[in-house]
């Protein structure tokens, strides 16, 4: 994991705080980092006194240049915790399991929740963070601790456990009135998980998922259907906007850009995402939770899917025209200027290579190669990076 910043002896903070001014030039609003040292991976707090004053500098330093910082800051019941020999076997499911890095899976039933926010408290208003990242803390699973009400005998005398609903949403729930109504500022709340229960999600401010959605295959289509993604990402139209990721720990021959046209045709970031990614995000409000511009139709032809974020005000538009089946594809997208809010006189551009592109009328003729997509701009341009590798 590295040190953090502050505890490295050759630190060079001015060169730091520059390296964050060119982030926050490029749009983003918050930073998220570990924040705990090797023995205590995962905690909602810090407990070597070195790392905490270097997160607290650190987070002065963020804040300086209106930035957030969220940290990771959970999984499961770190082991080396001084209060582990006191009560750490309490925070612990059953069956008992090592979820590594230091850590056993949590039980939300028994003493987890107070110890845990009381850390998350204590790193909010101490240390001075703004929220927390959650990586699997609200995931129900199905426990068997008895002393909780989960475990039961069947007829034909087989144990039996139960899944921990409600007690994963007592405590999001209790989190959740701490962060945006009892701290002393309002913090955020990213949770990281795979099972999608609404009864939980709703309490909190982002969603991230893509580690347990996946199937492998040999194309988009293999990976993940249209129905399946939407169930599992867009998630948006409910309240809480996903981040979704691909690290393609399956290694399968699907790339990060061809599953871009699943992503992009659902309004879903992807984690680590750039170039027209960051135009969307810091212009338009793409992925938004409060989602502040038009999300205006989808247009389906026999192959192509579309997809529009729609600036009223400024009079711009970011067409997504994915094909997304494994063959090429060309035809016409015919578009309503008015629908669109855009003047009459907007002319079409490739975003991606800020190329204008040559309509008759309304209508403009594509080619999309299989599993790609093209993003048509109106009433804007964006300036192709220095440098960008161009395929």
């Amino acid at each position: 994991m590295g040190r953090p910043p502050g505890v490295q002896d050759d630190l060079d903070l001015e060169d730091l705080a520059k390296t964050h001014a060119a982030i926050v030039a490029a749009g983003a609003t918050t930073v998220s980092t570990y924040i705990t040292d090797e023995e205590h991976f995962g905690c909602p707090r810090i407990y070597n006194p070195q790392y905490e004053a270097a997160a607290r500098e650190y987070a002065q330093m963020v804040h300086d240049l209106g930035l957030r910082h969220m940290p990771y800051t959970g999984w499961g019941v770190n082991a080396n915790i001084p209060d582990f020999a006191t009560f750490g076997q309490e925070m612990l499911a059953e069956p008992v399991k090592n979820i590594g890095w230091g850590c056993f899976l949590h039980n939300h039933a028994g003493t987890f929740p107070d110890w845990w926010l009381w850390g998350a408290r204590r790193l909010i208003e101490q240390t001075g963070l703004d929220g927390m990242y959650m990586d699997g803390m609200a995931m129900p699973r199905l426990q068997f601790n008895e002393l909780d009400g989960f475990a039961w005998t069947d007829r034909e005398g087989r144990p039996r456990g139960t899944w921990c609903i409600w007690a994963v949403r007592d405590f999001i729930e209790r989190l959740y009135i701490y962060t945006h109504v009892e701290a002393p500022r309002p913090a955020r709340i990213r949770n990281h998980y795979n099972l999608e229960n609404y009864c939980i999600g709703a309490f909190c401010d982002e969603r991230v998922t893509g580690e347990g959605q996946y199937r492998a295959g040999d194309t988009i289509l293999d990976v993940n259907s249209p129905a399946e993604f939407r169930a599992n990402f867009m998630t948006h139209p409910n309240g809480v906007a996903t981040t979704g990721l691909w690290w393609n720990w399956l290694k399968l021959p699907v790339t990060r850009n061809q599953m871009h046209s699943m992503f992009l045709l659902h309004d879903v970031p992807m984690c680590v995402g750039g170039g027209i990614v960051r135009y969307y995000g810091h212009q338009i409000g793409y992925g938004e939770t409060t989602r502040p511009w038009v999300h205006l139709r989808r247009l389906r032809t026999a192959f192509a899917d579309a997809d529009a974020w729609v600036d009223r005000v400024g009079g711009r538009a970011l067409v997504v025209v994915s094909n997304l089946p494994n063959e090429p594809w060309s035809g016409t997208v015919t578009f309503d200027r008015e629908a669109l809010g855009i003047a009459a006189d907007a002319q079409p551009v490739d975003a991606m290579f800020d190329e204008p592109i040559a309509p008759d009328g309304d209508t403009v003729a594509l080619e999309i190669e299989p599993q790609r997509y093209r993003l048509i701009i109106f009433g804007d341009r964006v300036p192709v990076p220095e440098n960008a590798r161009i395929d």
